[in-house]
């Protein structure tokens, strides 16, 4: 595919809508939240993140896998049996939300539980109050994937720059007023007025599809478990990475690989966006050359998206270090290897919505616990056997990781092209 043939097509278009909006609609989000710590100090906005990041890993378990599987029945559907879509789109929606109530009771049930693991007893109330954010934030995950089946890329952006746009007012106005619980409150709000549009967006499409046909429940759901197993194995290896690399060394090593993964989560900002979009077109029916073409493109251009900004940060490391501080000594090589890392994580996710799109979820699954299990196990030797750096052995660890993945994948897909 030549760069014209790339920017004239549906892909460019579908991508560039899907960019803008998550650009726009995320950065007006890391505006509000930086506007809410200088209100809150760093003791309360750290109860806050903490709050936050808790509930939202749970979040991610809770839609079940089917914020991508939805992608892929809808694009699939809407060619070859459209009568059977208004069946699919209300089964997916009734599983999300049946799902993800119930993890948000576990979560309201046992909430003084998850506040004394979180060291923080105070935030009790807070879980409680927020557990039906699982609830919407699960909501919002189908419903994109759903959008993306359908290719509305376009409307996903308004809805993401308008969602966005609340969500900065709501953070600023509430969190002035009612600090601490005004911030609470504005996070729940804002992902409530999230899924209201989309719901609104569905809506229209769903008032014109046949209601007739009956979609295959179960197969629906063989296809999103092994996609939420993964997920959850991904969250669960970061944060268990974490922990195991307090319990080797101490809180500063932890510091560093934190800085340098938000630089990284960065890097990674487009792969990530476009997860749903790629998918939707691999779904899509098309022949065997242009279906290679197209996987062979979005390597290139997320190989390209990642290593050059990556290479950037690196010439730049010395600077960041500076600004970060003294105590931020070593950054520079904790930098390179996550950095670099995200070259082969983002080549990973073109593979894993490949295998997604040609229903083989349980190879991509295996491939990624095992990665995973590695991974762990690489801190540890690198740490205590060969006594590097804890963050520098962490990032090492994923960086050779990552790279076999790529060796593994590459080698399943061309046995599966054969077929």
């Amino acid at each position: 595919m030549t760069v014209k043939e790339l920017i004239h097509s549906k892909l460019f278009h579908d991508s560039f809508w899907t960019i803008l909006g998550n650009a726009l609609g995320k950065g007006l989000t890391v505006l509000g939240g930086i506007i809410i710590a200088s209100l809150l100090g760093k003791e309360i906005f750290g109860e806050y993140g903490l709050l936050r990041n808790t509930l939202l890993l749970i979040a991610i378990f809770s839609t079940m896998g089917l914020g991508y599987t939805s992608t892929i029945y809808v694009a699939k559907y809407r060619q070859n049996d459209e009568s059977l879509l208004y069946s699919l789109i209300n089964n997916i929606l009734k599983i999300t939300l049946a799902f993800s109530t119930l993890i948000a009771l576990f979560v309201f049930i046992f909430s003084s539980h998850i506040a004394i693991y979180l060291e923080d007893v105070s935030l009790t109330i807070g879980l409680q109050c927020l557990s039906i954010i699982i609830i919407f934030n699960a909501l919002t995950s189908s419903q994109i994937g759903i959008l993306a089946g359908f290719k509305l890329f376009k409307e996903t952006a308004y809805i993401n720059i308008l969602s966005g746009i609340c969500n900065f007012i709501l953070s600023i106005c509430l969190t002035y007023i009612w600090g601490f619980n005004g911030a609470l409150g504005a996070l729940l709000l804002s992902q409530i007025f999230n899924c209201a549009l989309n719901h609104y967006i569905l809506r229209k499409q769903l008032a014109v599809l046949n209601r007739n046909g009956k979609a295959p429940l179960k197969s629906i759901l063989r296809q999103s478990f092994p996609i939420a197993l993964q997920e959850m194995s991904q969250s669960i290896t970061h944060w268990l990475g974490s922990i195991l690399l307090l319990k080797l060394t101490n809180y500063g090593e932890v510091g560093l690989y934190s800085a340098a993964s938000q630089w990284a989560a960065v890097i990674l900002f487009i792969p990530i966006t476009l997860r749903n979009v790629v998918l939707s077109h691999l779904s899509s029916d098309q022949n065997k050359e242009q279906h290679n073409r197209l996987l062979y493109s979005m390597m290139g251009i997320y190989a390209l998206s990642t290593f050059i900004p990556s290479t950037l940060v690196v010439l730049s490391s010395n600077c960041i270090t500076q600004f970060y501080g003294e105590t931020f000594y070593g950054l520079s090589s904790v930098l390179a290897v996550c950095c670099y890392t995200t070259v082969f994580n983002s080549i990973y996710n073109v593979f894993s919505s490949e295998f997604m799109s040609r229903n083989r979820n349980w190879l991509m699954y295996a491939i990624t616990i095992f990665r995973d299990i590695c991974i762990l196990i690489g801190i540890y030797t690198f740490v205590e056997v060969f006594k590097m750096t804890g963050a520098f052995s962490m990032g090492l660890s994923a960086l050779c990781m990552n790279f076999v993945t790529i060796i593994a994948c590459t080698y399943f897909f061309k046995r599966i092209n054969k077929e």
